[in-house]
């Protein structure tokens, strides 16, 4: 079911008359939409399911905000906004979720979601990446930021933090925005400290990873 007609349904037992005969036209205006692209014509995106990781759905083509990307497991992604409409945010836990794309003329990219931190002496590097900054509109909106890598807690300090995600990047548009920047990872050691200085980059760089 697309992202209005499970909006309407949630709505339905509260509604006053008035509400509910706007969402049966609504029903009806984002049938074909649904039934052929997945995603209502006006209407915001549902939000993933508490404890799946599930993501956000996609809001409505024309107007509509994305869905909001569920916490748990793998992070869900932030559902894409409609051609009016701002981005799902994405989710926390395990692998950060990639932020929703920005609308097609207006809104920004979403944030990608943080990664998870390992904890003991397990490794971040792996499941524990900061997720993708979500692109920005083709027109106006600009990239948002990655998430951050999770970090990661030892010890000994032979943990593994994760990579940060990339930056958001924007579609070739008129007044297009410069992607945000990348999120870092970080090892710590439990007493709180960082890592050695011979395991992080010369000069001072960012951990940063290359968008997929």
């Amino acid at each position: 079911m697309g992202g209005g007609g499970a909006y309407a349904l949630a709505e339905a037992a509260n509604a006053s008359p008035l509400q509910k005969l706007a969402d049966d036209i609504l029903g009806v205006i984002n049938a074909h939409t649904n039934l052929l692209l997945g995603r209502p014509l006006i209407g915001n995106g549902i939000d993933g399911a508490p404890g799946t990781g599930q993501g956000g759905g996609a809001g409505g083509i024309l107007w509509g905000n994305g869905g909001s990307g569920a916490a748990g497991q793998a992070g869900g992604a932030g559902g894409a906004a409609g051609l009016v409409g701002a981005r799902g945010g994405g989710g926390m836990g395990g692998s950060g979720g990639a932020g929703g794309a920005g609308g097609l003329c207006m809104g920004n990219g979403g944030q990608g979601g943080a990664g998870g931190n390992a904890q003991a002496f397990g490794s971040g590097s792996t499941t524990s990446t900061g997720g993708d900054g979500g692109d920005g509109g083709s027109s106006s909106g600009s990239g948002n930021s990655g998430g951050g890598g999770g970090y990661a807690y030892s010890a000994k300090g032979t943990a593994t933090g994760g990579d940060g995600g990339a930056g958001g990047q924007t579609t070739a548009g008129i007044f297009g925005s410069q992607g945000g920047s990348g999120g870092t990872g970080e090892t710590r050691r439990r007493n709180g400290q960082r890592r050695p200085w011979w395991h992080r980059r010369a000069g001072g760089q960012r951990h940063r990873r290359t968008r997929r």
